[in-house]
């Protein structure tokens, strides 16, 4: 084996030779596990990587390393490593070269694109397919599903005794709610059992609890993906509040007197139990049409078009989000109904419409940085909905509504200044 046909520098030399001896012993019995000798060239683990980052087994014609096999690249310690080490890997590699340092020798050229880390202006999470299903991940889900589904008692009980949904009072109307928080449960314990299944298949999933389930570094820092989730769901909780004040509200309103429908005041939940459903809905929507509803789309697509490594493309993706973005906006349905609006073009469209936006931007979240940035973007946008406005509507008088409406927008406006900084942060710290 040949590392380097070109001059080496001569004080790495005796690195480059430690290099080859190695990789001549090792070759044909580890077979994939050349990493294990990163110590020796200055090699860093990459936490994407260890969760399956991106293949650098590229074909010669995009300038992957069977292209340039006697280049050699230089680590951000300073070692010296070969694309070679590349070929003799296979179609895998759990580790990828630190940033490199600007060299004017010759023989020495910056790592090709493919082989930078995708940490880069926060870029998509790439996960392995095919992935080994992990139970240790499914049991925490299941954990969250058990208390998120639970933490949804207190609204659901609000909102049947406001607007007398339901069947008798006190402890027998409990006792249905807490039968149908167990179905739930059941229902969300089963399709998150099927919905990993499905998206370690094609390259989706929890990047951060597989990273702490098995006890690697994460793929970034947790609190970007806070940022990228809070940022996205305080946009779409606006976005839905422009739109729904801005065309549907006063046909609405204009609806339910022709109807006789009065929303009695205790409609609006306090901020307390609003809280808890947008955690519950969070997690447990997220589940059912992320994990589960948007990964069994993919999959099924992805088996018509997909890439060299299984994952489906981008139109699949899309096609597959917009699908579940129109189911996500079906279930909400019922509750419309429930209140004894009819199903007609108004209150169809405002469903659709205003769910929808929500369900298409969590979509892509979970497809770019894993379903926990999904799960806190969709809790974000329901903290603003159901806590952040009800603490301003129930306030008495229009001084104390003022004061809280001009809390809460200082409050978010401080959030979004946070999620910029830390965003703008990551980005600066990530290679060029």
């Amino acid at each position: 084996m040949e590392i380097g046909t070109e001059e080496a520098d001569p004080a790495h030399s005796e690195a480059l030779q430690s290099l080859a001896l190695l990789l001549e012993r090792a070759e044909d019995e580890v077979s994939g596990q050349v990493h294990d000798l990163r110590p020796s060239v200055g090699l860093h683990r990459s936490p994407v990587g260890a969760l399956g980052g991106p293949r650098l087994d590229k074909p010669a014609s995009d300038g992957g390393p069977t292209a340039r096999p006697n280049r050699l690249w230089r680590t951000e310690g300073g070692e010296l490593c070969s694309a070679v080490m590349a070929e003799s890997t296979g179609a895998r590699m759990p580790w990828r070269p630190a940033r490199l340092a600007e060299e004017p020798e010759r023989n020495l050229e910056p790592a090709p694109r493919w082989a930078r880390p995708t940490i880069r202006d926060m870029k998509t999470l790439f996960l392995a397919t095919h992935r080994p299903y992990n139970w240790r991940v499914f049991w925490w889900l299941v954990a969250l599903i058990v208390l998120a589904t639970f933490a949804l008692i207190p609204f659901a009980m609000s909102f049947q005794s406001s607007f007398d949904l339901g069947t008798g009072e006190g402890a027998p109307r409990l006792a249905l709610v807490v039968a149908d928080r167990i179905v739930a449960v059941a229902l969300n314990t089963v399709l998150a059992g099927i919905g990993l299944a499905l998206a370690h298949r094609i390259g989706l999933g929890l990047p951060f609890l597989e990273s702490w389930a098995r006890r690697v570094a994460p793929p970034r820092r947790f609190r970007a993906i806070v940022a990228v989730g809070g940022l996205v769901g305080i946009g779409s909780a606006v976005l839905i509040l422009a739109l729904d004040f801005g065309a549907f509200m006063r046909p609405t309103l204009s609806l339910c007197r022709e109807l006789g429908i009065d929303p009695p005041k205790a409609a609006v939940a306090p901020p307390l139990y609003g809280f808890l459903a947008a955690i519950s809905a969070g997690v447990t929507e997220e589940t059912a049409f992320r994990l589960f509803g948007l990964s069994l789309l993919a999959w099924l697509g992805g088996l018509l078009h997909h890439g060299a490594d299984g994952r489906p493309r981008l139109v699949v993706f899309w096609t597959a989000n917009f699908l579940m973005a129109l189911a996500f906006g079906a279930a909400h349905l019922p509750t419309a109904s429930a209140i004894g609006l009819p199903m007609n073009a108004l209150v169809l469209s405002r469903t659709f419409l205003l769910n929808g936006l929500g369900g298409l931007a969590f979509g892509w979240l979970f497809w770019t940085y894993g379903l926990e940035s999904a799960i806190l973007a969709h809790v974000s946008s329901d903290v603003v909905l159901y806590a952040l406005l009800p603490l301003i509507l129930l306030q008495e008088g229009e001084t104390a509504r003022i004061v809280a409406g001009a809390a809460v927008a200082l409050a978010l406006i401080l959030g979004v200044i946070w999620a910029a900084t830390t965003l703008a942060r990551a980005t600066q710290s990530a290679p060029s």
